[in-house]
This record gives structure tokens, sequence and C-alpha cells, in this order.
């Protein structure tokens, strides 16, 4: 068999792949009902439906996170997000075995209003922190010896000596109730408790309530995993990255540390789509092949107070004219290429939270025939090839490979 990462003619050009994750991006399935993808202006991703191959990818992925790592080939579990964190941010754990993430959220007496704790960011976030941590020094129990690491934006993790339940993020509990996505006690609980103690009437909220602004006022535990003696495991890189220099494009974090799982570089384009796109063309300067990571449209959805499905088309239009159009773009003119496209989970408009639906996912290989389609969305993905597992998808990309 032939080495799919290089030309069959001996001096050409070795071929490029790009693969672009779209957090959150598939939309579940309704009686019929158009979905974000299908109301927005995508012609560059009505290329890849026409010129190349549709599908929809079964993850069995808990959380958008288990569904990104699903798509670079590693089955559920083998990364939680917390030792991912710890991981990019070169903290020491300090002899700690367990880490999560532990997000600032707004929540009043009964749910979660707002996953993203009202946008907060430093020195505010840093204030509150500190404010947790004192609590937090005070506890025993599920949490003793625990510690508090701050990261960015809402962003903190937690290190543990005992066991962290493994938890799902915040926007996972849609209209349920504080007591049903939390339970009634575990460190989950605790850690909520304590830091609403802490935060509910802190100075800095008090300020963000007085501009209008959400408080910031509660910590969500998730995405617990074990730590190695050595920190975070390796992973072993999926096979059409074989023989490749490869590089994760994202806003930094988490996605930096399965970077470093698999081996890879790491490149941080904090900012909007034109940021990321420049990070990637950046990166396919010194690489074969560049993974992107967007978050947008399931924080368009997020945040939407009334038309979520229009604010997430609105987030995908965006994304086509300002990541994908120019990444093909300059794929085309590079020479030979594979584009591949995934959404890494899928999101209920209706109840705003997370579904265990499978995501659309596409190809596009220079100088290979596609199958004719129109425009790219979830109806046309689902006429397309059923993808079982990580490894059904790695081999998807893969066939591009050979097929360019």
């Amino acid at each position: 068999m032939s080495d799919p990462t290089q030309s069959a003619h001996p001096g050409a050009p070795r071929t490029r792949v790009a693969l672009i994750v779209v957090a959150g991006g598939a939309d579940a399935l309704g009686a019929g009902e158009p979905t974000a993808l299908h109301e927005a202006g995508t012609p560059a991703l009505d290329r890849v439906a026409r010129d190349g191959h549709l599908g929809r990818v079964v993850l069995g992925a808990p959380t958008c996170w288990a569904g990104f790592l699903g798509l670079l080939g590693q089955e559920p579990g083998v990364l939680a997000i917390g030792p991912a964190e710890l991981r990019a941010a070169g903290v020491d754990a300090g002899g700690a075995r367990w880490a999560a993430r532990a997000d600032f959220v707004t929540v009043d007496s009964e749910r979660v209003l707002d996953a993203f704790g009202g946008g907060v960011g430093d020195p505010e976030a840093a204030a509150l922190l500190d404010a947790v941590a004192a609590e937090l020094a005070l506890v025993g129990d599920v949490l003793a010896g625990a510690r508090l690491v701050r990261l960015s934006g809402p962003r903190n993790v937690l290190l543990a000596h005992h066991e962290l339940p493994p938890g799902l993020p915040a926007w996972h509990a849609g209209r349920r109730t504080l007591r049903s996505a939390l339970g009634a006690d575990g460190p989950a609980r605790a850690l909520f408790d304590v830091s609403h103690r802490a935060l509910a009437a802190h100075d800095v909220n008090a300020v963000r309530l007085d501009l209008g602004e959400n408080p910031a006022n509660a910590l969500w535990l998730h995405g617990a995993g074990p730590l190695g003696a050595a920190g975070p495991a390796q992973l072993a890189a999926p096979s059409w990255s074989a023989g490749r220099r490869v590089a994760i494009v994202s806003d930094g974090g988490a996605p930096s540390g399965v970077a470093a799982a698999l081996g890879w570089d790491a490149v941080e384009a904090a900012g909007d789509a034109d940021a990321l796109c420049a990070g990637a063309l950046e990166a396919l300067t010194a690489h074969d092949c560049v993974v992107v990571r967007t978050s947008a449209a399931l924080a368009a959805g997020l945040r939407a107070h009334d038309d979520v499905r229009g604010a997430r088309a609105a987030a995908f239009s965006e994304l086509d004219a300002r990541l994908v159009g120019p990444l093909l773009g300059a794929l085309e003119e590079s020479g030979p290429f594979v584009l591949a496209v995934a959404a890494d989970g899928a999101f209920d408009a209706e109840s705003r939270t997370f579904s265990s639906e499978p995501v659309w996912c596409g190809v596009l290989a220079s100088g290979g025939a596609g199958h004719g389609g129109t425009a790219f969305h979830e109806r046309a993905c689902a006429e397309g090839a059923r993808l079982d597992g990580p490894a059904a998808f790695s081999a998807f990309v893969e066939h591009a490979l050979h097929a360019d």
C-alpha cells in the first residue's frame, strides 16, 4: 500500500491535511424543521457537500470534549478535560491524584443561568477564586487538601488527593434544577456550596450586578480525571496523522494539553474565527497537518436569549466566511490537500443542553470525486456514510488521503 502522506509523483508537493472541529456544532434533528446549519449561508461547506463526501459519526461520547478526543481517534475517557488543562498550563500537581475543571457560573436558587459566569475574567476572577480558596482551606471531608489553580476566563482547575466524579459541564444541566444536576452530596456539591457561600455577596459580584452583568457566584466541577505518577497519560495519534507534523490550533487551554499528550504542537489563537484562521495558516508553514477547534457555534447558542437557532446560524455563517473558506482557499493554492470538518457533539436547541445524536462530518480531497450534493447540513450528512466510532472516522479521513 502506498504511503498516504506522500504524493504519488516524486518531487510533488506533500499533501496537507486540515481538520476543523466545531464544538457542539451538530443540532438535534427534529421532526422535519430546518436546523441552524441548514439556515446558515455556508458556501465553503457547501463545496465540501458538492465535491467531497458527507456522513455522520457515532462517537458514543457524553460530552463535546470526549467527542473532540473521539475525532482524534481516542475512546471516551482516555483523557479528561481537567488533566488536559493541567498539562496545558504546565502546573505542578503537587502530589494531587485527580484534576477537574472548576468553572465560574451564574446561578439563582434553582438553576444555572449562565454557564460562562457572565464572561468573568481577571483581575475579577482571580479575586473571586482567592475568596473561594480561603473558604476551601477550612473544609474537610471530601475536599480535604484540595486546592484551586487559576486558568483564564471562567476556567479554573481543582486538584484533589481523593477521587473526583467525572461530572458534566454546567450547560448540560439545561433547565434541570441544581439539586437534580449536582445531587445532594459529593465533591461537586461540596465545592458548589463552598463557592456559593464565598461569592454570593462578594464585592466583585456586587459591582457586576450594579453594571448589569451576571455575577460569577459559584464554581461548577466537571471533567475530572486521574493523574498518574508522570501526570496525564500519553495518547496514540490517529492513523491519518502518521508521519506528519501536526499542530492543534485553538483558543488555548485543554486542546493544547491534548496536543502535548499526542506529541503534537499547540498554537494558541485567542479571539474569533479570524484569529483561528490566521493561527492555522501560520501553522501550515511549518506543519503538514492542522487541527482547528472552535466553540463559537456552541457559545452562540448558549448565550442567545430568544432565537437560539438564528444565533447559531449566524455563527455558522461567520465560521464559513472567516475560517473554512479562507483555509480551504489557502490549501487549494498550496497543492494537494484534504480538508475534513466535523462537529464533536450535538446541541438540543429546545432544551439548550447536550444531545447524544450522531454528529455531522465531511471530507474534501483535491482531485477527488464527490457525491454531488448541493448544501452542507445535518440531513444531507445523514444521507451519507454512517461512521461507528473513532476508528471509523479516522478511516474516513485516511481514505480521502489515499484518494487524493
